[in-house]
């Protein structure tokens, strides 16, 4: 791995790092109240008819801040932690995937792959977030555990964060904090990778043909987003319940007992107790928490530069896009334009049409390896056109002609190689006619000349 890899990789986790803290700082802010009215919903389902019931109950006695946003300080803890570490490792997980598939660049993996990562990734984060995802919990249900206290005369004490956690090191030691590490496991590998499988497919139905994923816009992204946190919490939502019942009451219950125990003597509906708030508040949270998590990844890159357009039109573009053309590149390496100047570089052979397409191509395609040089004894392909590829250069003949022209003049390998391939396919195993037609190319040869023409070169149709 060279040194600039290993830059490039570490920019990467600090920008991914960064990322996922302000999107976890987001969602706690958006989410903490209907998460309360769950943990109390699966801890107590006796005390509560419903959602609307536990919410007005809580807000009545213990009001917004000790109630409904009780736990905000271990909870700010736990999402923090476990959306910073969760979105590290699920950018070098999926880059590890890349690696193992083979596939030319992380915004090429498909939904199953980026959701193997998400799942691999965490495993990491679930280590991470047991200790505070605990105090969380028993923090918002303290006010039900205490009154159950009090009824059978045992005197009670209100704890804040940090006395909670000395009480359960002392009473249970270390170990004590990673009470329900096993549920949360059970709960977070399968449930993240549903969650980014639904969340990076759901990105993908919604570009349009030829557009990149990250260029859907905001509500796309919050569409996707939400998408990915009701697919997570449908599908692991027992486990949940079977969490929070182990570290509110001090369970030795291993979670599969506990699952089975809820629905033996309290039936199977008592599973799914408190699903409703947790829907209803993942669907504004886990929007908040893409939405911040891809916008500020955005907001940390690298400076952007100017280029203009044949025609006078400017676009703002990142630098490292804007450095896949090798004459770019060179201009701002080896002619002293400095990056963080505000100069504008001319493109005096490309109109704004076509580069607004090549920056299309370039941005989808900026974490693509160096493509290899060409090998003048190897048999050249034109059968491995990715299907994004295919569905960009679906365009008008000019188009695609202009393209060529331009890719050659910003020295763009990748661009030149799949217009030209795609030229080439148009061609293959058509007689000159239909080549004539496809093209509107006029035969201006008359027939004694085009039989002068083929003999002359029969030589190459020889085998």
């Amino acid at each position: 791995m060279t040194e600039i890899e290993v830059t490039n990789h570490a920019k990467d986790a600090v920008i991914d790092f960064t990322a996922g803290f302000l999107g976890g700082t987001a969602l706690v802010y958006v989410g903490q109240p209907l998460d309360t009215v769950k943990v109390k919903m699966q801890t107590f389902p006796n005390l509560y008819t419903n959602m609307i019931d536990c919410f007005m109950k809580t807000l009545r006695t213990d009001g917004v801040y000790r109630g409904l946003y009780a736990g905000t300080v271990p909870a700010l803890a736990a999402n923090i932690t476990e959306n910073s570490i969760l979105f590290l490792c699920y950018g070098f997980c999926q880059k590890f995937i890349q690696q193992v598939s083979g596939t030319p660049s992380v915004t090429q993996l498909s939904s199953m792959q980026n959701a193997t990562a998400g799942f691999l990734a965490s495993f990491f984060s679930s280590l991470a977030i047991c200790p505070t995802e605990l105090l969380k919990c028993k923090l918002q249900a303290m006010y039900e555990v205490q009154k159950q206290q009090e009824s059978q005369g045992i005197k009670v004490v209100r704890l804040g964060p940090m006395k909670l956690a000395a009480e359960i090191l002392r009473n249970d030691g270390p170990l004590g904090l990673f009470r329900g590490l096993v549920p949360t496991l059970v709960r977070e590998m399968p449930g993240y990778f549903f969650f980014f499988g639904a969340y990076e497919g759901s990105r993908s139905l919604f570009a349009s043909a030829g557009q990149s994923k990250d260029d859907i816009g905001l509500f796309k992204t919050m569409v996707a987003g939400a998408i990915g946190g009701m697919s997570f919490w449908t599908l692991t939502y027992p486990a949940d319940v079977a969490k929070s019942r182990i570290q509110v009451t001090n369970s030795k219950t291993n979670m599969v007992t506990m699952i089975l125990k809820i629905w033996k003597y309290e039936g199977f509906g008592q599973l799914y107790n408190g699903l409703t708030p947790t829907l209803v508040r993942t669907i504004p949270a886990t929007a908040t928490l893409f939405v911040t998590y891809e916008y500020s990844k955005r907001v940390r890159k690298m400076p952007n530069i100017k280029l203009r357009s044949s025609d006078g039109e400017t676009f703002e573009v990142d630098v490292e896009i804007a450095k896949c053309s090798v004459t770019i590149k060179t201009m701002l390496e080896d002619l002293g334009m400095d990056e963080e100047e505000e100069e504008i570089v001319p493109l005096p052979n490309v109109n704004s049409a076509i580069l607004k397409k090549v920056i299309q191509w370039s941005t989808y395609h900026k974490d693509d390896p160096p493509p290899p040089e060409d090998d003048e004894n190897k048999e050249k392909r034109t059968d491995d056109i990715s299907s994004w590829d295919a569905d960009f250069l679906k365009v008008d003949q000019g188009t695609l002609f202009e393209l060529i022209l331009a890719a050659n003049y910003l020295d763009i390998k990748g661009l030149l190689d799949v217009t030209c391939k795609t030229v080439a396919n148009m061609i293959k195993g058509k007689a000159p006619e239909e080549i004539r037609k496809t093209f509107n190319i006029k035969n201006d040869f008359t027939a004694s000349e085009e039989e002068q023409v083929r003999k002359e070169n029969e030589w190459c149709e020889e085998k």
